[in-house]
């Protein structure tokens, strides 16, 4: 039992020593002056003073709830908090338009690409044109493709009637410089031109030295076919159905020639307006082949025309081609 007394007993005095050390303090700021109790003295006496009592749990909750209010009041009126609801909005607009450039720049490229594509397109064919009165690029078949092709090429372009203008040009000169028109292929390029370009046929029209320069090669081109046959050509006549009537056999060649450069010439002649010009295209044809009655024929029928077709026709020894 004593040392169970013992320990009774020390405990016993630290605390007899803690309330009397308790007592003394209490009386020494009992006896301290009122000033003390001011600002200037709160920093001695928290030396002596024991801590304010911790807040109660309640009033903890109370405080943080107040904090997060102002700080969800401080999101919303702030910049950020008022278009927060909005960028869902906005990143589907960004989205929207990110995507729309993105079609707009494919269609763009796809569309300058096919433009550059129709461009080759229209330089190349009109390379065929161009290219028809060298050797052994006589294709009538290939310029007749490429004037079709090129009346849907410069229908897809911006500006169709600078294309347009562009390869009645070259044609202009091709016709006018490049051909040959005593070459029965070449000379077939003008007739194709006109058949199958009507800018072409708007540019005879309105200028008059293209069509009488062309008119001009006709004739110089029949002069020289029939130099080659002159009795075959001096003889030639048409008969009431348009048909030819000859006495005698050329060579196939020479009369597909002659046929081609009857066209092209006929076809000029109808452009001309003056009857001055006309009768002088008239005697001029009929000089080029030495034959005054096929010239009435197909430029000034007549009666006595028709009368002359009537006679030839029953001569036993002409020959319908």
């Amino acid at each position: 039992m004593v040392p169970w007394n013992r320990s009774r007993s020390l405990t016993n005095g630290h605390l007899w020593l803690i309330v009397l050390t308790t007592l003394t303090l209490t009386c020494l700021a009992c006896m301290a002056p009122a000033a003390a109790e001011g600002p200037a003295s709160a920093a001695r006496q928290s030396a002596f003073t024991t801590a304010p009592p911790s807040p109660q749990p309640t009033q903890d909750l109370d405080l943080e709830k107040k904090d997060l209010e102002v700080e969800k009041l401080r999101q919303e009126t702030s910049l950020e908090g008022r278009f927060r609801p909005y960028i869902p909005l906005l990143s589907v607009v960004a989205a929207l338009i990110a995507g729309s450039f993105g079609i707009f720049k494919y269609i763009r490229d796809n569309r300058r690409d096919y433009m550059l594509r129709v461009e080759q397109d229209i330089a190349a064919n009109i390379e065929h044109i161009v290219e028809f009165p060298k050797d052994g690029n006589h294709l009538n078949a290939l310029v007749t493709t490429a004037l079709d092709n090129l009346s849907w090429l410069i229908s897809q372009t911006s500006s169709p009637d600078r294309h347009q203008a562009r390869i009645t040009e070259a044609i202009v000169t091709a016709v006018m410089d490049d051909i040959d028109f005593d070459d029965p292929k070449q000379a077939r390029l003008e007739i194709l031109c006109q058949e199958r370009w009507k800018d072409y046929n708007q540019r005879l029209i309105s200028d008059q030295r293209i069509r009488t320069f062309i008119l001009y090669r006709y004739h110089r081109a029949l002069v020289n076919l029939h130099s080659i046959d002159k009795n075959y050509f001096s003889k030639i006549k048409m008969s009431a159905d348009g048909s030819f009537l000859v006495e005698e056999y050329t060579e196939e060649k020479n009369y597909r020639h002659f046929l081609t450069l009857v066209s092209g010439f006929r076809s000029h002649f109808k452009l001309i307006e003056s009857d001055t010009i006309r009768n002088q295209a008239i005697q001029d044809f009929a000089t080029a082949l030495d034959n005054k009655i096929l010239a009435e024929q197909l430029f000034n029928p007549s009666p006595d025309a028709d009368h002359d077709e009537q006679t030839s026709s029953t001569d036993p020894n002409d020959k319908p081609i």
